[in-house]
């Protein structure tokens, strides 16, 4: 639509210069060119959104990879709940991606820890699956975050995997408009990495503390994106007396939109750089990151319409977007392998990769 109502504006224009009842003045050189641009410019982008729109979304193939995939992980041999026995913890696990990946989780025959905000949101999306549990935690507020790592602590004497998928990007804010978690921290930054770190920290102890029962190391994944690509690091920086600009309210450089793409490119790079760092110091312990890609969610919030294009133009997350997420928790390879895992099979994928830096 968006496209579409920039293809339009060269019409417009031409007609705002349509002759009148006075005798028209000869076109100036310069109008000539703005009209030229625009006529050209609305057409490339009709035809940029017409091949994106018409593009084939690709399908996930749960019978012909994923289900093989997880009874080669877990050392079975056709096994229709090849994942029986290993606990997966998986934050933001009442929409989007973490919806998707629970119930999948679960059909594959994995322990569920469902991680959410809504208490009734969590009993009404999981309370007759049998393989799911559900954990309240509050990730905007990090005393709701401990609360719910002590619960899992007590209740649970292992923990093979932890997804740390919940995220939010605020989109395009108004003027002067700074969200901060309970904490007094950036929203997108405290959400999307403290939490998850503070989560991550406080379950080592579960995730270090043995190998499975097939002899495997305990994961940790991180629901990245490949949109960390747009930040080099520096609004990460502190020094001894201040904290990481990331963090602050306002949470980077830049102005309005811009601001905000940095805000959480930010939050993804913190992200990564947390995992590598588990992997660099547990060596009983694979940390790892992964990028869905564009994604039909909400994680630009409540918006009808931005999440109408998104689960238009995107790969859906009970389907394809799990794709990178399924690759990086079932991987056999050699431990130093990989560490991020990305879906790419889209257009919009490509055009992320060659955004430059905000």
């Amino acid at each position: 639509f968006f496209f579409t109502c920039l293809s339009i504006v060269p019409l417009l224009y031409n007609f705002s210069m349509s002759p009148s009842s006075s005798p028209p003045s000869p076109p100036s050189s310069r109008s000539s060119i703005v009209s030229s641009a625009l006529r050209i410019f609305g057409l490339i982008a009709s035809l940029a959104f017409a091949i994106i729109f018409s593009y084939p979304q690709p399908d996930i193939d749960w019978e012909g990879t994923i289900l093989p995939n997880a009874n080669r992980y877990m050392q079975t041999t056709s096994s229709s709940s090849p994942l029986n026995g290993l606990v997966i913890a998986v934050t933001g696990s009442t929409s989007g991606i973490g919806l998707g990946l629970t119930r999948k989780l679960s059909e594959l025959g994995a322990s569920v820890l469902a991680i959410g905000r809504s208490s009734s949101k969590l009993d009404s999306l999981f309370g007759s699956d049998k393989n799911i549990k559900t954990v309240l935690a509050d990730l905007n507020d990090l005393e709701s975050v401990a609360n719910a790592s002590h619960y899992i602590l007590k209740e649970y004497n292992h923990l093979d995997i932890l997804v740390n998928n919940a995220g939010l990007h605020t989109g395009i804010p108004g003027f002067g408009d700074y969200p901060t978690t309970k904490q007094g921290y950036e929203q997108t930054f405290g959400v999307n990495y403290l939490s998850h770190f503070l989560l991550t920290e406080k379950l080592l102890p579960l995730l270090t503390k043995k190998k499975n029962k097939k002899g495997k190391r305990s994961k940790i994944i991180q629901v990245s994106s490949s949109f960390h690509w747009g930040v080099d690091g520096t609004d990460l920086s502190s020094s001894s007396n201040s904290q990481p600009i990331a963090s602050l309210p306002g949470g980077s450089h830049g102005f309005f939109f811009y601001r905000t793409q940095r805000q959480y490119a930010n939050s993804k790079l913190a992200q990564i750089y947390h995992a590598r760092s588990v992997r660099k110091n547990y060596s009983n312990v694979i940390a790892v990151s992964a990028c869905p890609s564009w994604v039909g969610t909400r994680i630009l919030g409540n918006s009808q319409w931005s999440y109408s294009i998104f689960s238009k133009l995107a790969f859906p997350s009970d389907g394809y977007g799990l794709h990178s997420i399924f690759n990086a928790i079932l991987d056999v390879g050699s431990d130093d392998d990989d560490d991020f895992y990305v879906n790419n099979d889209s257009p919009l994928a490509v055009l992320a990769d060659l955004m430059p830096s905000w």
